[in-house]
């Protein structure tokens, strides 16, 4: 059980953990009710390690992905902002 396991390692401030669940559940974008920011930023950081993509490459994907979308997205802008996200405190 993989959120008992988490919610086990938040139990300190089970405040924020329920915040990181909210913001877990934040849609992508407007409409968009398949993925959320979350499991968005998951997705796109698991694929550039698995394949080694350079963070240059991923500087010039991420803001062409972000100009596709709607125009409220949740892309990130760049490598730096996706490592470095904080969901409710929380770096990713």
């Amino acid at each position: 059980e993989m959120v008992g396991g988490t919610e086990e390692n938040f139990s300190y401030n089970l405040e924020k953990f329920n915040l990181l669940l909210e913001d877990a559940e934040k849609h992508f974008y407007i409409g968009c009710h398949k993925y959320t920011k979350l499991f968005v930023l998951v997705q796109l950081l698991n694929l550039k390690s698995k394949h080694g993509a350079s963070d240059k490459c991923f500087n010039e994907l991420l803001p062409l992905i972000k100009s596709m979308l709607p125009k409220d997205n949740e892309m990130f802008k760049s490598t730096y902002e996706a490592k470095n996200t904080k969901v409710n405190g929380f770096t990713i």
